[in-house]
């Protein structure tokens, strides 16, 4: 998955199919001084890469 930071590993807890396409529901830390932060949201398919 991409983020700003760059490519982020994460894991696919549910896919979706809407209106636009794929969707997956996702969760992935994003490290941080003083703690990590766990994220878990929807993202578009053409989002995410396989490892």
């Amino acid at each position: 998955m991409q983020h700003p930071d760059g490519p982020l590993q994460g894991l696919v807890l549910q896919w979706a199919q809407e209106p636009a396409g794929w969707a997956a529901l996702t969760i992935y830390v994003i490290p941080r001084p003083g703690g990590d932060l766990i994220v878990q949201e929807w993202l578009p398919a053409h989002r995410l890469t396989p490892v």
